[in-house]
């Protein structure tokens, strides 16, 4: 049966037929609202994701610089404690 089938019986069995449409409303529009927020929260986990990953990024640059620094100062150790 169609929607259309279905409307003028569940019509004409009064409240029964109009609780079903109220909540088959209620439950599409809680669908909905569900949707919306895991789409929110998905695109804010997305930003937070990239924010990380760019911190990573930087960091790991800052992480390089520091490693070479300290391998000069412990080449120029070296080199005075011969």
């Amino acid at each position: 049966m169609t929607a259309a089938e279905l409307l003028p019986m569940l019509v004409d069995h009064s409240i029964l037929g109009v609780l079903v449409c109220l909540l088959g409303w209620w439950i599409k529009r809680q669908n909905c609202q569900a949707k919306a927020e895991r789409e929110e929260l998905q695109n804010r986990l997305f930003e937070l994701i990239e924010q990380t990953n760019n911190f990573d990024a930087g960091t790991g640059h800052q992480l390089i610089e520091l490693r070479a620094d300290l391998q000069r100062l412990a080449d120029k150790m070296e080199g005075k404690n011969r």
